[in-house]
């Protein structure tokens, strides 16, 4: 996922991509965006011909899904962070054929050399993590770090102590997904729900989705 404010940062992701992931040649890099930033997208993606790049333009995700609000307007009413949970949620669902996936902030790099195949199968199939501080820790950086906790606590039904966000290398399995939304209300609805919650209060973080994410896995480990 990204945007016309981030594309300035597209040419370092796809530069290092192209020099560092040895089986580039079976990747697919998706890039969802707004409609109206297509063509400057295209300009930028036409310098790497030799990568399998794929536009999806969130307007006909959110359609998919049978939600009426345009990207804009869903940004306005619900804020940054929730309007990127649905970005990211909604993108890997429309993407039904596959069960995995490795999301990035549009300010990524590749550092090293590596295979994209050993990374997935590293992480799925032999060593799966998250990482967690103490939110009480986390307080002393940011007090909305406890906001956007009470928030998943809220959709959880739990009290969780945990801060989720320590690191920014997402591999994300839909199957997990499925669970959550099965179990707590499509991704619309939750972010909804978060909305609610929040009308009276300031700053309005929303969802928080890699907190979601990994604080279901950590209150469902067993699984």
């Amino acid at each position: 996922p990204t945007f016309v404010g981030h594309f300035q940062y597209l040419k370092n992701y796809l530069t290092s991509f192209n020099r560092n992931v040895l089986d580039k040649d079976n990747c697919i890099i998706y890039f969802i965006i707004n409609e109206n930033e297509n063509k400057k997208l295209e300009k930028i993606i036409s310098n790497y011909q030799n990568l399998n790049i794929k536009i999806l333009h969130f307007e006909n995700i959110l359609q998919h899904f049978g939600i009426i609000e345009t990207p804009e307007m869903l940004l306005d009413k619900y804020g940054k962070f929730s309007f990127q949970a649905l970005k990211k949620f909604y993108g890997m669902l429309y993407l039904e054929k596959y069960q995995q996936f490795l999301v990035l902030d549009t300010e990524s790099i590749w550092l090293n050399k590596c295979y994209m195949s050993n990374l997935f199968e590293n992480f799925f199939n032999k060593s799966p993590f998250i990482i967690y501080s103490n939110i009480n820790k986390r307080k002393k950086v940011s007090i909305s770090n406890q906001e956007a906790s009470d928030n998943i606590n809220y959709i959880l039904n739990t009290k969780c102590d945990k801060w989720f966000v320590e690191q920014y290398v997402r591999f994300w399995d839909v199957n997990i997904l499925k669970d959550i939304f099965f179990k707590y209300g499509s991704c619309y609805d939750i972010v909804n729900k978060i909305y609610k919650k929040e009308l009276n209060f300031e700053p309005k973080l929303g969802l928080f989705e890699s907190v979601l994410y990994d604080q279901f896995i950590f209150e469902n480990n067993d699984k």
